[in-house]
């Protein structure tokens, strides 16, 4: 997932550019997290051959965080199971359900972060119900490997239990200094039931978190990649 900080209409045209001249054109799908694109931003000037270019519902409340590019030849874009105040973009496919997600620190009035994680579980549980082969993936801000959220967590575990599902990241995603040392966490997840669902990550530039891919071994074909800024 290639994860760029403060993503700004600038920034994702350079995720553009990575994204025409690196490997992601053979990805299903490509989610870029944080990409702040404002509600009038002219978003045909992402515009790639073979994908579309969408944001989250938020945009109607001023800024979507979470945008992807997607093969509208292999997936339809399900906007009725997104919630309007989530960022958070469902696909559906011959596989199952591709699900991006990005979980702001940041709340709509009138809510907590435990109100604002609570929606989004919710959310999630709604499209795990519509098809039960699904693959979810991004930045939940919940560090998998700490224990400063553990009941954020738990909810997230609650739902691996009940759907059977798995989740497949086991190592540090985040890193960045902070006062001279080099901290790490495990931010950026991939939780799914499909079959033989591997990942791969790799470092880039424009970002402190990795680029995951995740991909179906039995058709050696990609079929996400996760970009955070």
């Amino acid at each position: 997932m290639c994860h760029l900080h403060r993503i700004q209409r600038r920034h994702l045209w350079v995720v553009r550019q990575v994204v025409v001249k690196g490997k992601v054109l053979r990805a299903d799908a490509f989610f870029v997290a944080k990409a702040d694109v404002l509600a009038n931003t002219n978003i045909s000037a992402f515009h790639l051959d073979g994908y579309e270019f969408v944001v989250a519902n938020t945009v109607s409340r001023g800024k979507a965080r979470l945008a992807a590019w997607f093969k509208s030849d292999r997936l339809v874009r399900l906007k009725n199971l997104e919630h309007l105040n989530n960022d958070i973009i469902v696909l559906n496919g011959v596989q199952g359900t591709v699900t991006g997600v990005y979980r702001p620190f940041k709340c709509f009035q009138g809510e907590s972060l435990g109100s604002n994680f609570t929606r989004l579980v919710n959310n999630l549980e709604a499209i795990l119900a519509y098809n039960k082969k699904s693959l979810i993936m991004g930045d939940l801000n919940v560090n998998w490997n700490g224990t400063n959220n553990c009941a954020f967590r738990l909810q997230l575990e609650a739902i691996i239990d009940n759907f059977l599902l798995h989740q497949l990241v086991d190592f540090e995603t985040r890193f960045r200094y902070v006062n001279g040392v080099l901290q790490s966490s495990c931010l950026d997840l991939i939780i799914t039931n499909l079959d033989e669902v591997t990942i791969e990550h790799e470092s880039q530039h424009c970002s402190d978190h990795l680029i995951l891919d995740a991909f179906q071994c039995n058709t050696q074909e990609k079929t996400v990649q996760k970009g955070n800024r």
